[in-house]
Formats: structure tokens, C-alpha cells, sequence
């Protein structure tokens, strides 16, 4: 068999049990105790066939994390900026890795796993996911008029 493999989808399944391997490792140990030969031991293999970096590897756990709270987003369908923060926050909130990387604590404390977040965390998840749709939509808001004023191609 050629190495690395040639099927994209055999490709895309090694590059998920590194993710897998890595969010577990985040979740048991934080993000600054976590090294890329720790995730390349836990995943049975090497990692920088898809990854040239920590920090590489890290971005694509969150990408795939994004991605993935988008997605249960999505269906609740909110109609308002205030609605569509709330589902957000409340998303973000059952996910320890974005709820971690909201609050800044790459020292794993707001990371345990099925621990309900205190108030405070709650809060300033909340407070941060409304800030980033405010800002989100007053960008595309800007956006729209600049549309409207000839001043975007």
C-alpha cells in the first residue's frame, strides 16, 4: 500500500482520529500541556503528513469544532440577532473546546467534560458569542451598504 494514502477518503479518516486524538488529549491535560508527539503517540501515527505544526493541527480541531457547532446551529432556525446568540452561546456551551477558547483557558479549567459551566462562564460565553454576532452583522451591514453605494464590485 503506498504511504501516504492515495484515497482521499482514507486521507480524511486518519486526519479525523488525529483531531479525535488531540481533543481528547486538550480535554484531559489543556491545550499548553499538550505537544504534537503526545497527539502523534495517541493517534498511532504521525500527524505531519496533514500537519506541519501544533499550532496547524490545533486550528484544524477548531475549524472542524466551528464547523461542527454551526451545524446544530443552523436548524433552530433563529430569527433575530438576540435569538441566533442565544442558540450560538448555548451551542458553544455544551462544546468544552469552544467554550475554553471563548473564555481564553488554554489551562483546561473551563475544558472538563460534562462539568456545567459556572455562571460566570455562562456569561461571558453568552456575552462574547453576541459581541461576535453584533460585530458579524454590522460588518455585513456595512457591507450591504457599500453594495447599495457602487463602492463593492
Amino acid at each position: 500500500m503506498a504511504w501516504p494514502p492515495a484515497d482521499p477518503e482514507r486521507r480524511r479518516e486518519r486526519a479525523h482520529r488525529v483531531l479525535d486524538a488531540a481533543a481528547e488529549l486538550i480535554l484531559r491535560r489543556g491545550y499548553d500541556k499538550t505537544t504534537i508527539a503526545d497527539v502523534a503517540r495517541a493517534a498511532k501515527g504521525t500527524i505531519y503528513l496533514h500537519w506541519k505544526t501544533r499550532e496547524l493541527l490545533f486550528a484544524a480541531l477548531l475549524r472542524r469544532e466551528r464547523v461542527a457547532t454551526l451545524e446544530e446551529v443552523r436548524p433552530a432556525e433563529p430569527g433575530t440577532l438576540r435569538e441566533l446568540a442565544g442558540v450560538a452561546a448555548a451551542e458553544i456551551m455544551r462544546r468544552p473546546l469552544m467554550r475554553a477558547v471563548l473564555l481564553a483557558d488554554t489551562a483546561h479549567r473551563a475544558l472538563g467534560a460534562g462539568r456545567e459551566p459556572s455562571p460566570r462562564e455562562a456569561r461571558a460565553v453568552a456575552e462574547a458569542v453576541r459581541a461576535y454576532v453584533e460585530q458579524a452583522a454590522g460588518l455585513a451591514g456595512r457591507k450591504l451598504e457599500f453594495a447599495l453605494e457602487g463602492q463593492l464590485p
